[in-house]
């Protein structure tokens, strides 16, 4: 019997770590020593390719992913560092980190016409608002905002009363780049997304999102609308809204330029 498992760390990566998968666990009892070794390697190195695929790609590319992992990726291996290693006379265990050739695995995915990125993400402001500016929005996002999603470090404003009146809250069509310049400067980004929530309606129980990304050069719309599910309360409705929200925003760092449609 062989067989892995994972319990890969999903916290904050290091920019020159975006190519190292850690905490793999690998087993196999098949053989000999050697025999179940090489097995459970070979095993680590797949799901390990796996999470590297859903850290560095697009979600939605992720059917192109089992033709890649099913194959032998061991030549894309730059390193193992081999943790917690048991060894019987019929079985082989540990936790493995295994460290990818970036150029190897980019050129891999070139080959297969994967968009992907290799660097951390944290040029872009979000700032949250809701639509009828009953109550502040920012302070109770700011609970739920991890603090990597993909390859994006989520930045918004803080809790300083002049970050979240420094700018007229108006309807979110009517703004503009330069009315960001000083935030921008003071959060060191580039871009700005805002996310404009209503309220939850009493009887559809739908929230309408409105989004409106801006950077120097352009600028991206996109209409969202939620459900609240009889299960959920308010709270979890805004979770998803933010999964929504970065999964658009890693998505488009990553190179998909239809997110906005």
């Amino acid at each position: 019997m062989l067989g892995i498992t994972t319990n890969c760390s999903y916290g904050l990566i290091p920019e020159d770590k975006i190519f190292t998968v850690n905490n793999i666990k690998a087993f196999s009892d098949f053989g000999t020593v050697a025999e179940s070794k090489k097995i459970a390697l070979d095993n680590a190195t797949r799901e390990a390719m796996l999470v590297l695929l859903n850290r560095i790609t697009i979600e939605k590319q992720n059917g192109k992913f089992n033709s890649i992992v099913k194959n032998d990726n061991s030549s894309l291996v730059k390193k193992y560092v081999i943790l917690n290693e048991r060894i019987t006379s019929h079985s082989y265990s540990a936790e493995v980190d295994v460290e990818f050739h970036p150029a190897s695995v980019k050129a891999l995915l070139n080959r297969q016409g994967l968009n992907f990125a290799e660097k951390i993400y944290n040029d872009c402001l979000i700032i949250p608002f809701y639509e009828n500016f009953s109550s502040n929005l920012v302070l109770q996002w700011r609970q739920f905002l991890p603090e990597q999603f993909g390859l994006v470090e989520p930045v918004t404003l803080r809790s300083e009363l002049d970050d979240l009146t420094s700018f007229n809250i108006r309807n979110i069509k009517n703004y503009e780049y330069k009315d960001f310049y000083y935030l921008l400067k003071k959060y060191h980004t580039k871009e700005v997304m805002l996310v404009q929530v209503s309220e939850i309606e009493e009887n559809t129980e739908k929230v309408y999102v409105k989004i409106k990304f801006i950077n120097s050069t352009n600028t991206y719309f996109k209409n969202l609308t939620f459900e609240k599910n009889m299960d959920e309360d308010e709270d979890d409705v805004h979770k998803r809204i933010i999964n929504e929200v970065l999964l658009q925003l890693d998505s488009w760092w990553k190179g998909s330029k239809g997110i906005w449609n």
